[in-house]
């Protein structure tokens, strides 16, 4: 995952770059804009970090019911 994220971002750099850069005279916009990109690859990445423990922390109530009390 890690080698399509540098991928990505190098690619969403030279675009903007090539597009952007010339059409709206702003050097220096594909640095901007795969920063954006790797930042959100960072952003997912903790996001799906954190999403199975929520889910672990559910599933390990004893008994089985709701506060784990039993009847």
């Amino acid at each position: 995952m890690e080698f399509i994220a540098f991928i990505v971002t190098v690619l969403v750099g030279f675009v903007a770059e090539s597009l952007l850069g010339n059409w709206l005279n702003w050097p220096g916009v594909g640095a901007v804009f795969a920063a954006a990109a790797a930042a959100a690859f960072i952003l997912r990445a903790l996001q799906r970090r954190e999403a199975p423990a929520e889910t672990q922390s559910d599933a390990q109530s004893p008994g089985g019911c709701p506060g784990g009390q039993e009847k």
